[in-house]
Protein backbone atom coordinates (compact mmCIF):
# COMPACT_ATOMS: atom_id res chain seq x y z
CA UNK A 1 0.00 0.00 0.00
CA UNK A 2 1.63 3.23 -1.18
CA UNK A 3 0.95 6.67 0.67
CA UNK A 4 1.70 9.88 -1.11
CA UNK A 5 2.85 12.29 1.63
CA UNK A 6 3.13 15.71 0.36
CA UNK A 7 4.47 18.97 2.35
CA UNK A 8 2.19 22.14 2.20
CA UNK A 9 3.14 24.64 -0.78
CA UNK A 10 2.88 27.02 2.84
CA UNK A 11 5.27 25.05 5.13
CA UNK A 12 7.76 24.97 2.35
CA UNK A 13 7.61 28.58 1.63
CA UNK A 14 7.89 29.34 5.37
CA UNK A 15 11.19 26.96 5.17
CA UNK A 16 12.61 28.97 1.99
CA UNK A 17 11.98 32.19 3.34
CA UNK A 18 13.73 31.36 6.99
CA UNK A 19 16.47 29.72 4.89
CA UNK A 20 16.94 33.08 2.70
CA UNK A 21 16.85 35.28 6.15
CA UNK A 22 19.78 33.03 7.69
CA UNK A 23 21.99 33.25 4.67
CA UNK A 24 21.29 37.11 4.35
CA UNK A 25 22.37 36.96 8.24
CA UNK A 26 25.14 35.39 7.89
CA UNK A 27 26.63 37.04 4.70
CA UNK A 28 25.63 40.71 6.61
CA UNK A 29 27.60 39.21 9.58
CA UNK A 30 30.50 38.20 7.43
CA UNK A 31 30.56 41.37 5.67
CA UNK A 32 30.91 43.58 8.84
CA UNK A 33 33.14 41.53 10.24
CA UNK A 34 35.45 41.98 7.01
CA UNK A 35 34.82 45.68 7.18
CA UNK A 36 36.38 46.38 10.40
CA UNK A 37 38.42 43.98 9.79
CA UNK A 38 39.67 46.45 6.95
CA UNK A 39 39.00 49.15 9.18
CA UNK A 40 42.06 48.20 11.67
CA UNK A 41 44.32 47.30 9.38
CA UNK A 42 47.70 48.96 10.01
CA UNK A 43 47.71 51.28 7.52
CA UNK A 44 49.90 54.23 8.55
CA UNK A 45 47.49 57.49 8.45
CA UNK A 46 47.88 61.07 8.77
CA UNK A 47 46.09 62.44 12.24
CA UNK A 48 44.93 65.63 10.73
CA UNK A 49 42.10 64.07 8.59
CA UNK A 50 42.86 60.01 9.06
CA UNK A 51 43.47 59.56 5.10
CA UNK A 52 46.00 56.96 4.36
CA UNK A 53 49.13 58.08 3.75
CA UNK A 54 51.29 57.42 0.84
CA UNK A 55 54.86 57.63 -0.54
CA UNK A 56 55.73 60.06 -3.63
CA UNK A 57 55.80 58.12 -6.94
CA UNK A 58 59.38 57.17 -7.71
CA UNK A 59 60.69 55.77 -10.82
CA UNK A 60 63.05 53.63 -8.65
CA UNK A 61 62.61 52.50 -4.76
CA UNK A 62 61.87 54.42 -1.87
CA UNK A 63 64.65 52.70 -0.08
CA UNK A 64 66.78 49.50 -0.61
CA UNK A 65 67.00 46.79 2.19
CA UNK A 66 70.87 46.22 3.31
CA UNK A 67 70.99 43.17 5.15
CA UNK A 68 73.68 40.21 5.94
CA UNK A 69 71.31 36.57 4.28
CA UNK A 70 72.81 34.64 7.43
CA UNK A 71 71.43 36.94 10.25
CA UNK A 72 68.71 39.35 8.66
CA UNK A 73 66.93 37.79 5.86
CA UNK A 74 64.11 36.54 7.90
CA UNK A 75 63.99 40.80 9.40
CA UNK A 76 63.83 42.37 5.93
CA UNK A 77 61.75 39.96 4.21
CA UNK A 78 58.92 40.57 7.11
CA UNK A 79 59.47 44.30 6.90
CA UNK A 80 59.49 44.24 3.34
CA UNK A 81 56.01 42.44 3.78
CA UNK A 82 54.47 44.92 6.51
CA UNK A 83 55.71 47.94 5.32
CA UNK A 84 53.72 47.10 1.94
CA UNK A 85 51.02 46.81 3.69
CA UNK A 86 50.88 49.48 6.09
CA UNK A 87 52.17 52.25 3.06
CA UNK A 88 50.39 51.46 0.09
CA UNK A 89 52.47 52.24 -2.79
CA UNK A 90 55.84 51.95 -1.21
CA UNK A 91 58.58 50.08 -3.42
CA UNK A 92 61.54 48.73 -1.26
CA UNK A 93 64.25 46.72 -3.30
CA UNK A 94 65.00 43.27 -1.28
CA UNK A 95 67.56 41.51 -3.15
CA UNK A 96 65.62 37.84 -3.23
CA UNK A 97 63.11 39.69 -4.85
CA UNK A 98 64.53 42.35 -6.99
CA UNK A 99 68.38 41.46 -7.88
CA UNK A 100 67.77 39.69 -11.02
CA UNK A 101 65.49 42.40 -12.86
CA UNK A 102 68.28 44.76 -11.62
CA UNK A 103 71.00 42.89 -13.55
CA UNK A 104 72.48 41.33 -10.42
CA UNK A 105 75.30 41.70 -7.71
CA UNK A 106 77.39 43.92 -10.71
CA UNK A 107 74.16 46.72 -10.55
CA UNK A 108 73.88 47.30 -6.95
CA UNK A 109 75.45 50.79 -7.61
CA UNK A 110 72.78 51.79 -9.82
CA UNK A 111 70.12 50.01 -7.74
CA UNK A 112 71.07 52.48 -4.92
CA UNK A 113 71.36 55.37 -7.35
CA UNK A 114 67.94 55.17 -7.96
CA UNK A 115 66.40 54.92 -4.10
CA UNK A 116 65.46 57.23 -1.74
CA UNK A 117 67.05 56.28 1.69
CA UNK A 118 68.66 52.77 2.93
CA UNK A 119 67.00 50.93 5.51
CA UNK A 120 69.64 49.02 7.14
CA UNK A 121 69.28 46.12 9.28
CA UNK A 122 72.01 45.46 11.63
CA UNK A 123 72.53 41.89 12.70
CA UNK A 124 75.44 39.93 13.91
CA UNK A 125 78.21 40.30 10.81
CA UNK A 126 76.73 42.69 9.03
CA UNK A 127 79.59 44.91 9.14
CA UNK A 128 82.31 42.39 8.15
CA UNK A 129 80.17 41.31 4.89
CA UNK A 130 81.99 42.97 1.85
CA UNK A 131 78.38 43.17 0.05
CA UNK A 132 77.00 45.45 2.81
CA UNK A 133 80.12 47.12 3.67
CA UNK A 134 79.89 48.04 -0.16
CA UNK A 135 76.53 49.07 -0.01
CA UNK A 136 76.82 51.84 2.89
CA UNK A 137 79.24 54.23 1.51
CA UNK A 138 77.78 54.39 -1.62
CA UNK A 139 75.14 55.46 0.00
CA UNK A 140 76.55 57.69 2.48
CA UNK A 141 78.16 59.48 -0.92
CA UNK A 142 74.89 59.81 -2.76
CA UNK A 143 73.75 61.32 0.42
CA UNK A 144 70.84 59.35 1.06
CA UNK A 145 69.02 59.08 3.89
CA UNK A 146 69.75 56.33 6.33
CA UNK A 147 66.95 54.33 8.12
CA UNK A 148 68.92 51.84 10.67
CA UNK A 149 67.47 49.32 12.29
CA UNK A 150 69.00 47.04 15.59
CA UNK A 151 68.17 43.56 15.40
CA UNK A 152 69.26 42.52 19.33
CA UNK A 153 67.90 39.21 20.01
CA UNK A 154 70.94 36.64 19.66
CA UNK A 155 68.58 34.01 19.06
CA UNK A 156 67.44 35.37 15.86
CA UNK A 157 71.25 36.78 14.65
CA UNK A 158 71.51 39.75 17.09
CA UNK A 159 73.75 41.17 19.17
CA UNK A 160 73.97 44.47 21.74
CA UNK A 161 74.70 47.43 20.12
CA UNK A 162 77.99 47.88 21.99
CA UNK A 163 79.31 44.40 20.53
CA UNK A 164 78.04 45.66 16.40
CA UNK A 165 79.94 48.45 17.20
CA UNK A 166 82.94 46.55 17.65
CA UNK A 167 82.20 44.84 14.54
CA UNK A 168 82.16 48.21 13.04
CA UNK A 169 84.73 49.40 10.82
CA UNK A 170 86.18 52.76 12.18
CA UNK A 171 85.45 54.56 9.09
CA UNK A 172 81.85 54.34 9.69
CA UNK A 173 81.36 53.81 13.33
CA UNK A 174 80.64 57.45 14.45
CA UNK A 175 78.43 57.47 11.25
CA UNK A 176 76.39 54.84 12.63
CA UNK A 177 76.22 55.04 16.18
CA UNK A 178 75.17 58.28 16.17
CA UNK A 179 72.20 58.20 14.20
CA UNK A 180 68.70 57.10 15.55
CA UNK A 181 68.18 54.03 15.74
CA UNK A 182 64.46 51.55 15.41
CA UNK A 183 64.52 48.11 17.57
CA UNK A 184 63.55 45.21 15.59
CA UNK A 185 60.57 43.61 17.50
CA UNK A 186 58.45 40.48 17.39
CA UNK A 187 55.76 41.01 19.30
CA UNK A 188 52.89 42.51 17.03
CA UNK A 189 51.89 45.52 19.61
CA UNK A 190 55.49 47.01 19.91
CA UNK A 191 56.66 46.07 16.03
CA UNK A 192 53.70 48.40 14.92
CA UNK A 193 55.56 50.82 16.94
CA UNK A 194 58.40 49.93 15.23
CA UNK A 195 56.96 49.66 11.53
CA UNK A 196 55.41 53.66 12.26
CA UNK A 197 58.94 54.73 13.16
CA UNK A 198 60.34 53.47 10.00
CA UNK A 199 57.45 54.54 7.93
CA UNK A 200 57.61 57.90 9.11
CA UNK A 201 61.73 58.16 7.93
CA UNK A 202 60.41 56.64 4.47
CA UNK A 203 57.64 59.72 4.32
CA UNK A 204 60.27 62.43 5.72
CA UNK A 205 59.94 65.14 2.64
CA UNK A 206 55.66 64.75 3.15
CA UNK A 207 56.00 65.16 6.90
CA UNK A 208 58.69 68.38 6.63
CA UNK A 209 56.06 69.89 4.20
CA UNK A 210 53.27 68.65 6.62
CA UNK A 211 54.92 70.36 9.76
CA UNK A 212 51.91 70.24 11.43
CA UNK A 213 51.04 66.94 11.45
CA UNK A 214 51.84 63.42 12.58
CA UNK A 215 51.43 59.85 11.57
CA UNK A 216 49.95 56.96 13.41
CA UNK A 217 48.51 53.43 13.20
CA UNK A 218 45.23 53.15 14.34
CA UNK A 219 46.04 49.74 15.86
CA UNK A 220 48.97 50.92 17.78
CA UNK A 221 49.43 51.04 21.78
Amino acid sequence: MQHNYQIPIGTITIILFFSMLFLLGATLLILTQTLAELRQQPLLRWKSDGTVAEPPPIEGWHALISHLWRTGQDQSRVLKERLSLMLPGVRLFLDVDDLDKAGGIGSIEEVIDRCGALLVVISDGYFKSKNCLRELPIAVKKRLSLILVHEADEEHGGLPLASLREQCPPTFRDLVFSHPMVDFHRINDFQLVSLRQIGQALLHPLLAARADDTLYIASEL
